[in-house]
């Protein structure tokens, strides 16, 4: 499960001083032979979170700021059209799975598959066609949340195994947006990897960029990669490196520095 909370937030904007609220109509197509839908949900202070069951991707999260004023602090896209042409990892559910396989290939249960190199040598983000770009089932559960729903083939992008998943979007009264996902392998072993891609602008305005955000990231070690940004199997300490978020410090901080692979 994965939780996001909104504490003084603001918008990734569509315009200057404001933000444009999809609609339902903005996002009615078929895609693949499936109807593609705008979902939203909203609790009891006002906050609002836009949902496309495209990829199920979340387009939009309006919440208010320490003033009280509501913002958008998510990119997306304000109309079907744009999504299906736009950055196709934003804002989705992004499986069977997320992240980079190194030199596009596993081994499980002693049999090899080879999958698609779709970034360099790599497979990325479940291949040419993930679920970040395929239509899913998707029920309103009530005002607060919507689930959604995506079955993985056997042989789909050469992994094994039917996998099921189930996606839940579910909005709390402390205006949190809650991540909730559930995945079965009905017949063969598998391998799995999920993740929620969106990307955040708490700046209040689409055109800024972050780098003054400050962050902390409550770890004392990393990950190194090596050139194809696979992880080479270390775990470094953070410490007298650019890696080191243990106390609040602005993104863009150390952000030019140069700390090997």
């Amino acid at each position: 499960m994965l939780m996001l909370v909104a504490a003084g937030c603001t918008p990734l904007v569509a315009q200057q001083g404001g933000y444009i609220e999809p609609t339902g109509d903005m996002y009615r197509k078929v895609v693949d032979g499936k109807q593609v839908k705008l979902y939203t949900i909203k609790n009891s202070k006002g906050m609002v979170v836009k949902i496309t069951n495209y990829g199920a991707k979340i387009e939009q999260i309006l919440v208010p700021d320490k003033t009280g004023k509501f913002a958008d602090v998510v990119q997306g896209y304000e109309n079907i059209d744009k999504a299906l042409g736009g950055q196709g990892s934003m804002g989705a559910f992004v499986g069977r799975y997320a992240n980079r396989i190194g030199g596009a290939k596993f081994t499980l249960d002693g049999k090899e598959y080879q999958l698609a190199k779709n970034n360099g040598e790599n497979s990325l983000h479940g291949g040419q066609k993930g679920s970040r770009f395929c239509v899913y089932d998707a029920r309103q559960i009530n005002d607060a949340s919507v689930e959604m729903f995506y079955t993985y083939k056997d042989g789909e992008e050469n992994y094994p195994g039917t996998l099921v998943t189930r996606v839940l979007y579910e909005v709390t009264d402390n205006n949190a947006l809650v991540v909730d996902y559930q995945a079965y392998a009905v017949d063969k072993n598998t391998v799995a990897n999920f993740t929620t891609h969106s990307f955040f602008n708490l700046s209040g305005n689409l055109g800024s960029d972050i780098l003054n955000h400050v962050i902390f990231i409550n770890a004392d070690r990393f990950l190194p990669i090596d050139k194809g940004l696979i992880p080479t199997g270390q775990l470094a300490p953070v410490a007298n490196t650019p890696m080191d978020f243990l106390s609040p410090t602005p993104f863009g901080a150390r952000i030019g520095s140069d700390y090997g692979s």
